[in-house]
This record gives C-alpha cells, structure tokens and sequence, in this order.
C-alpha cells in the first residue's frame, strides 16, 4: 500500500469514527447509539425505542412504574420503535401500524439536530400522544418529532404510556393504584431531566406537550402537588384540559369499572367483598391474558382518576379553584373550530330534539346537580325550528364546548389571574387537502392542528396535494419552536382584570384558510364559557 493510499484510508476511518461518536451517548443508565435521519437538506440524529421503565407485566402489571436502576452494558442500539402499548387489535392496526402491541411498550425517541452535544444545548420539547387514553403510539407517524427537530433546531422527545385498564384501572392499592399512565409519564419526565443534557438537550428548558389525552395528562401532570417541580417550565395543551367528570372521574366510579373488568376477566370470584379488591383476585387480574384485558367491554371507558393517593388528593377544578397550581410557566392553549366527539353519534332535526339529547349526554357525565335546560336554550335562542342545518350546527357547537373549548378557555382564564401565569390562546379553523369539505362542515375537527404542528405535510406528503398545507406547518412549527425556545409569540398573551367578561381579555392567534397565517382576533365564546363555569363547579 502506497503512503497516498495509506493516509486516504487513515483519514476515512478517522472521519467515520467521528460520525459514528456523535451517534453514541452515554446515559446513566448506559451507552445509546442513534443513527442519522435526512429531510429534504436537514440531518437530525435519531435515538429510538429508548427504556425509560422496567417492563410493567407480571406482578407490575397495573402498579406504578419502576425506574431503570441496572446499567446497560455494551451500546444499547436504538434503530427501531419500541412495541405500542397494550390495545385491541383493530386498534393497533388503525393507530400504531407497522407496531407489536405488547405490555413491554415504556420506551420513548430523541431527536436532536445534528450538532446538538453537551457543549451545544438545545431547548427539549416533550411530547404526549392522545388517543382517547386507549390506543395510539409513540412510533404512529402523526406523533413523530423528527420533522419538528429537523426544520427548527430543537430536541423533541415522545414516549409511549400505558393504554385502558393497564393503564388507568383502580383498585384502592398500590398493586392496582390507578393512573399508571400519568406514573408513566412522570417517569418518562424524570429519564428525560436527568438524561437530556447528554443529548444535547438543555435539561433547563423543557416543555410539556400533549393532544387531546395527550394534554388532559399534561394538565393533570401540572396541576399536580406531587410532581417534582423543575421537570418542565413551559406548557403546549392541544385540545384538553383534566376537569372533573369530562375526563377525570371519582374513585367510586372507576372501583366500579375496574370491579366490572374484574368479573368480564373471571376473576371477581376471588374476592368476597364488592368494596375491595382482595388478594386472590389481584393475582388472578395480574395473570390474566394481556390482550383479554384490551378486549373487555369496559376497556373503553377507563379514564384518570382523582382522590387517588399520588397524582391529583383532589379534584382538578377544586385545585384550579384554590389557585394552587404553580406559578411562573408560560402556556400555549388551543383547540380547534369542531370538537364534538361526545354527541357525533346522534343528529338531531328540532331543537327539542337537540335539548333532550343535550341533557341526557350532560346527565350521564354526573357534571352537575343544577337545571342546565337554561344554558342549553342559550344556544338555539335564536334558530328557527325549520332550521335544521343550523340546529345541528347548534348542537355541534355544545359539544365542543362542553367537552374542550369552554374547559379549555376558563383554565386559560384562571392559570393567567392575577399573572400567575403567561398563556397564549390559538383556535385552528384550517382544514387541509388531506380532508374533504363533507368530513369537515365545521371547520378543522379535532387532532387537526397536531398534523400542522408536528410536520405531516413534509412527512407525508402525498397526503397532501395543497402546498398551502406545507407552508402553514412550516409556519405552525415554528411558532411551537419559537415557544419551546422561550420566545415571546406574535400575539399577545391574555389579560385578567376582574371575573366579568369586560375585565377578560383573550387575543388569539386564529388559524383559518384563506387568512394570513399571523391573523389574530378575540375569542367570542367568553360570556358562554362563564356561564358553563358554574355547571362545572368552577369559580373564575
């Protein structure tokens, strides 16, 4: 070999050392190797399918998680997603393709830009996927930061948590504790603080995001007492707040649930008494087939629960009410032009129709012991009988604002009193090519503005034919970015002077088609918002 050769072949294997080194990060818990993903001209690196937890099955099914203390030996490869969370079948195949459904599901991805190191720090954005608190993944492409961290120079972070009754079922022990995926999540969290900084993400500047359920957990995460304070110092809720009865509910009623899984198991028997869950019944629930757990009926209903003895020794609205959430983060809240999802089943064609079906829904949530028939008329005062397309329109919008545009707007309103906190307001009306007007009659429905947010267009974008589409998620993106970076946003943050809705002011950044992308207005839903206050209990 001639000295030309062997320099070429000396500095070939140092460059590809080099790259392979950036690759390797040594955690506490033992050495990771990433690999290199490219976006148009961007390179991110990509760190996959990372443990943050000791798999949940066996005696930890349904208790709360259990850190990783055994250090890894070797370089642990993170070139593929962990499996998805425990989910029915049909569930897994729709919302986490191309994904093993398993219990062994507590892993979570990186994302860094290329040059990010100890010595170059980037703000982390950490990501919660929602999905009804019962199917969905980490891996699902809609959930994905690496677009997000490839156009805007941050470090994104999203996790799995547990799904259904192995991830929320109730028992009054710590062998069934209840709220396991909010223990997940927490967990997650802590990995991510004490973890991070070897990424190149700045352990000091780290944001809290979700959708949907995504965001009721955050929400609940926030307004917890228990939390350790310093995880995270700034807040994006998409969708979702955790209020009472919504999607929040008492101990009773998820004992209940989790006694009624109980017995479609065939493990009821086990226990002489409705009022606990006795031991033999605990081993016969942990032994229990991990799908058929997915596959009972009451897997479905399972929601968080507060009075619980970790996360939430109250209900969340009495929290909101006492004022004794922390101080000092900024927030970005937001929801979208059609949120109905609790009355999409059902259309009505007269007004009494709609009202009827109104207070049924409104009944069978236990929301509330006062008269609501006077709020609901509120919103046909003035619709005319033979209107059905208004009617229904109507009765679209009570859906919204019961279950995420008033919550959401009054937990702005109470979080900014007294400049406890700084919150920006949004309301996406956009729709996309990738949706019809006829699926959409409404405006954007509800998960919409996360496809922006996170990049699906630039992802996936045969999805999308419009390139509008791609221009508005560039623009959406950064403006997530800018505000996981601690910028102050184009809009201003909302302003509380008194509980009457004069004293209320609420600029918005409003997202609409055929607008500019910057458009700001006010929300106009404040005087209906106050009167659903009382109907929720709380005092703003």
């Amino acid at each position: 070999m001639n000295w030309k050769l062997q320099i070429f072949v000396f500095l070939f294997l140092n460059v590809i050392t080099l790259c392979l080194s950036k690759l390797i990060v040594k955690t506490e818990w033992g050495s990771i190797r990433g690999f290199y993903q490219k976006f148009g001209d961007k390179q991110i690196r990509s760190f996959l399918g990372i443990p943050y937890a000791l798999p949940p099955v066996g005696p930890l099914r349904f208790r709360k998680p259990i850190e990783l203390v055994k250090p890894f030996r070797g370089i642990y490869r993170t070139k593929n997603f962990g499996p998805a969370c425990l989910q029915t079948k049909l569930n897994g195949a729709i919302h986490a393709p191309n994904s093993t459904i398993s219990e062994n599901c507590l892993f979570l991805n990186v994302w860094t830009p290329i040059d990010a190191s100890k010595k170059k720090l980037y703000p982390v954005l950490v990501y919660i996927h929602g999905a009804a608190f019962i199917f969905g993944s980490a891996s699902g492409p809609r959930s994905r930061g690496d677009v997000l961290t490839a156009y805007n120079d941050i470090v994104t972070v999203n996790l799995n948590h547990r799904l259904g009754a192995s991830g929320l079922a109730y028992g009054k022990s710590d062998s069934i504790v209840g709220n396991q995926q909010v223990h997940d999540v927490i967990m997650a969290l802590e990995w991510v603080k004490r973890n991070i900084g070897a990424f190149g993400g700045d352990p000091n500047q780290i944001t809290l995001s979700g959708m949907s359920s995504g965001a009721i957990l955050a929400s609940a995460i926030f307004l917890s007492p228990a939390v350790e304070s310093g995880l995270f110092n700034k807040i994006v809720l998409m969708s979702g707040v955790a209020i009472d009865q919504v999607n929040v509910v008492n101990p009773k009623k998820l004992f209940n649930l989790t006694k009624s899984m109980s017995s479609s198991l065939g493990c009821s028997h086990y226990s002489s008494s409705n009022d606990s869950i006795q031991i033999g019944e605990i081993i016969c629930l942990k032994k229990a087939k991990a799908e058929s757990i997915a596959d009972t009926p009451e897997n479905p209903s399972f929601l968080p629960v507060y009075n619980d003895r970790y996360i939430l020794p109250e209900s969340p609205v009495k929290i909101v009410n006492k004022k004794s959430f922390p101080k000092g983060f900024k927030f970005l809240i937001g929801t979208e032009a059609d949120e109905n999802l609790i009355l999409k089943s059902y259309s009505p064609t007269t007004k009494k129709e709609a009202i009827e079906y109104m207070e049924k829904a409104v009944s069978s949530l236990d929301l509330t012991q006062l008269n609501i028939t006077h709020l609901l008329m509120k919103y046909f005062e003035d619709v005319n009988d033979n209107d059905t397309s208004l009617i229904k329109r109507r009765f679209n919008d009570f859906g919204s604002d019961l279950q995420f545009h008033c919550p959401s707007l009054l937990y702005s309103v109470a979080f900014a009193s007294n400049s406890y906190n700084k919150v920006y307001l949004y309301r996406n009306d956009y729709v996309t090519s990738y949706f019809s007007n006829a699926s959409r009659p409404y405006g954007a429905g509800h998960a919409d503005d996360h496809r922006l947010f996170l990049g699906e267009p630039f992802r996936s974008p045969e999805m999308y034919s419009d390139d509008k589409d791609r221009e508005l998620s560039r623009f959406m993106m950064k403006i997530l970015s800018d505000f996981v970076k601690g910028k102050d946003l184009f809009w201003d943050s909302i302003k509380i002077n008194g509980n009457q809705s004069d004293k209320i002011s609420l600029p918005r950044w409003r997202i609409q088609n055929n607008e500019p992308f910057d458009k700001v207005d006010y929300d106009e839903d404040t005087d209906l918002c106050l009167d659903w206050a009382k109907y929720y209990g709380l005092q703003i």
